[in-house]
């Protein structure tokens, strides 16, 4: 029996339902875009992940570097958004994880440390072609709904290629606590 790959189906099932919004041509620029964007992101990713170890260097917490997201993962993202919003053809700021990494801290103080001294050194610019461009703090989120709801700090991180292109990488702070808890809770 033949395996079918169910996101090359996704991805054929979005251009059939979705034509009045992405015609084949557009889907098969999407696709074109996309594999650019995962490619520079490989390129990248043994210097973007050594930069990322030395600006942690000497800081409590632990790093580790992921590796680039693959394509069909990538792909889903993308797919999601434009059936979220068809006005949107081609939504590639939304892909703000290709390269991604977290920091994992024993407690709240020490991630707190880090935070704030790794974002004061990245508005001075400390670290050339590295840019804060976002923070996503969902401790901060502490109405009654999401009082038990998963929690950590992500820095959407910028690097500049010297083609120009900005390269978004994710950086997530999270509690070793709330790590262990979230890898349980995977299982099911």
């Amino acid at each position: 029996m033949k395996e079918t790959n169910p996101e090359k189906k996704d991805y054929e099932n979005l251009r059939e339902s979705q034509s009045n919004n992405l015609t084949e041509g557009e889907a098969g620029k999407l696709k074109l875009l996309l594999k650019s964007l995962i490619g520079s992101h490989a390129a990248y990713h043994s210097f973007i992940s050594n930069l990322l170890k030395e600006t942690t260097q000497g800081r409590k917490g632990e790093l580790t570097v992921g590796p680039t997201k693959q394509f069909d993962r990538t792909f889903t993202k993308l797919k999601q958004s434009i059936l979220e919003n068809p006005a949107i053809k081609f939504p590639l700021h939304k892909l703000k994880d290709l390269t991604r990494c977290s920091m994992v801290f024993e407690d709240a103080e020490d991630l707190l440390a880090f935070f704030n001294a790794f974002k004061s050194d990245l508005v001075q610019r400390k670290y050339k072609g590295l840019e804060l461009l976002e923070i996503k703090n969902m401790f901060k989120d502490t109405s009654e709904a999401n009082k038990y709801a998963y929690k950590d700090v992500k820095l959407i991180l910028g690097f500049r290629t010297l083609s120009g292109d900005l390269l978004r990488v994710e950086m997530q702070l999270i509690l070793q606590d709330i790590l262990s808890l979230k890898k349980n809770l995977h299982r099911f």
